[in-house]
């Protein structure tokens, strides 16, 4: 007999379903390509992809049905076609920075985002972008630096370095002209992932220079010390250069910008703190500030309106840039934001603002990662001892509880985050009944930011009411449809709306943003290393 097989699949941003197909595994990628349209009334083309183990869980293309276990979770890409839409551009084509179009399966764009951002063609490595994303960065910072191909000249005189260095194992002579060119060329390169990067940044890009070109090493312990010493000097200059000619990204931090009685370089610097991609990215070509004004007014009305979705995507992903200028520059109040860009404050939207941002999907991400640690989670506040052992008492009952869906063993694993780094949980999110409203209004007052449930008072147990976020004072989101999706609605809006993260919870949001996200975890602090090679060391 057949083995009943079951399939998490993920149809779209926010639409997870569970596919059941009672006579087992079918026999080909084809037919289970018929029984997911079948079951979900899907009349795109799509393809699918699986969770590779061998590289981390990224999501990858199936070309077997062997690729397919049971229980395991499956992700449709839609692929538009060119007969249906208007041919967009594809970076390459656009004038501007020339940023590489080859996309990482983990920065690929998800299925909603991308029918509105881009058209995927047949190529996987290609990523079209709307006109209005041409300017943006498209990859977070690589694994491993990409060294790029210099001048003609600069390649032979290294090719030839190299061959003497294997022969003899001398390093080559650098002149001060052939340094320079190199300095250039890397320089350019790291813009294209970051105007400002890190100390360990640096030193990947000139481990990876050596690495390729042994015959630059110098007579240090690493031997590269001094190519970072200079790579930073030229960062400097090159941000310099980029300032000049009028680079929003750098330029916001030039003196000229900040307040008269701030004089120090030092004050004020808005730069990128949370792996930010794109922080503060130049207008579209051809577009200002007064034609994305216009842009911004007519999003005011468009947003009334109950068909006017798509439009309403294709203007807030065009006025990105006027819109990142606005709040980082200007800093305003959430209230402010909310009269102005009231489409942000729509969960879709956060997903696209997260994602225009840091170029990762942010839900989706969010819950995969999320469920894929949640077991190591669980056995991990199980070992906790002491006061904090018999906090995360409730929670793990709750983790523990196989008939608890899956919506409620999240949430109780975020929360028992927040209590295992010795956090107040109830600093994430908050429970009331509905006869205490006044409560909330008067929480909202002393908190920055967080995530209230109301439980119907006299209802049946563990329905919620209601579920928002509020930030500042202000409810921004409501009737969200879980605590989890709720915590990562309040990730997307503090990139969003460019806030740090709150003291209290500093732990639980580098967990998230390092660990789940995998965002800039190079660094993690000491509490956070050691839960994450914990967890790690389960799987």
């Amino acid at each position: 007999m057949p083995q009943h097989l079951k399939l998490r699949v993920i149809v779209d941003d926010n639409d997870f379903r569970r596919l059941d197909v009672p006579t087992g595994l079918p026999e080909t990628l084809e037919e289970l390509h018929n029984a997911i349209r079948e079951s979900f009334d899907i009349e795109n083309d799509f393809r699918i992809q699986f969770m590779d183990p061998d590289f981390n869980d990224e999501f990858m293309n199936a070309t077997s049905i062997k690729d397919i276990k049971d229980r395991a979770t499956i992700k449709l890409v839609y692929i538009q076609h060119c007969a249906s839409v208007s041919p967009p551009l594809s970076l390459q084509s656009i004038p501007g920075p020339s940023y590489s179009t080859e996309a990482p399966a983990s920065s690929q764009r998800s299925p909603s985002v991308s029918s509105q951002y881009s058209s995927s063609a047949d190529s996987d490595g290609t990523i079209l972008l709307h006109h209005s994303d041409s300017e943006l960065r498209v990859h977070p910072w690589p694994h491993k630096f990409p060294i790029p191909r210099f001048s003609y000249n600069v390649e032979t005189q290294l090719q030839r370095g190299n061959e003497h260095f294997r022969e003899t194992g001398i390093t080559m002579k650098i002149t001060p002209g052939l340094k320079s060119e190199i300095l250039e060329k890397l320089a350019e390169e790291i813009f294209q992932f970051t105007a400002y990067p890190q100390n360990f940044q640096i030193d990947d890009v000139a481990r990876s220079l050596i690495q390729k070109f042994p015959c630059l090493k110098e007579l240090s312990a690493t031997g590269y010390y001094a190519w970072m010493i200079s790579l930073k000097y030229k960062m400097a200059n090159y941000r310099t250069k980029m300032r000049n000619i009028g680079c929003p990204e750098v330029s916001v931090n030039a003196l000229k910008n900040k307040p008269r009685d701030e004089c120090l370089p030092a004050k004020n610097v808005k730069r990128p703190k949370k792996a930010e991609v794109n922080f503060c990215p130049s207008h579209p070509t051809g577009e200002t500030d007064e034609s994305l004004e216009k842009l911004r007014v007519e999003l005011l009305d468009d947003v009334k309106w109950r068909n006017s979705m798509s439009c309403v995507k294709e203007k807030m992903a065009r006025t990105f840039s006027f819109r990142r200028k606005e709040i980082v520059q200007g800093e305003p109040l959430v209230q402010v934001v909310k009269a102005r860009w009231p489409a942000l404050f729509q969960i879709n939207e956060v997903n696209a603002e997260f994602q225009r941002i840091t170029t990762i999907p942010l839900e989706t991400t969010f819950m995969a990662q999320l469920d894929k640690v949640l077991a190591n989670l669980k056995s991990v506040f199980q070992k906790k001892g002491g006061q904090t052992g018999q906090k995360l008492a409730k929670p793990l009952r709750i983790l523990q509880e196989e008939t608890n869906g899956i919506s409620h063993r999240r949430a109780a694993a975020l929360k028992a985050l927040c209590i295992y780094f010795g956090e107040d949980d109830s600093r994430l999110i908050q429970e009331y009944t509905d006869s205490r409203g006044d409560d909330i209004l008067k929480d909202m007052q002393k908190s920055s930011m967080g995530i209230y449930v109301i439980n119907k008072e006299g209802g049946v147990t563990g329905h919620l009411d209601d579920i928002g976020v509020h930030v500042e004072g202000v409810t921004v989101l409501d009737n969200i449809g879980s605590e989890a999706q709720a915590c990562a609605m309040m990730l997307g809006l503090i990139y969003a709306l460019n806030m740090a993260y709150p003291k209290e919870l500093r732990n639980y949001y580098e967990f998230i943003q390092k660990v789940l996200m995998q965002m800039d975890g190079e660094r993690p602090s000491p509490k956070v290393l050691g839960l994450k090679n914990k967890i790690f060391a389960e799987l």
